[in-house]
C-alpha cells in the first residue's frame, strides 16, 4: 500500500499534523494552568 505520492496521503497527513498541534496546545495550556 503506497499512498505517499497520492494527494489524499497529504491531506491526511496534514489533518493528522495539525491534530497533533492542536492537541499539543491544549495540553501545555494545561500544565502552565496547573503551575499557576
Amino acid at each position: 500500500m503506497d499512498l505517499d505520492g497520492s494527494p489524499e496521503s497529504r491531506w491526511e497527513e496534514k489533518c493528522y499534523r495539525a491534530k497533533l498541534r492542536k492537541e499539543i496546545r491544549i495540553e501545555e495550556q494545561n500544565i502552565t494552568s496547573d503551575a499557576s
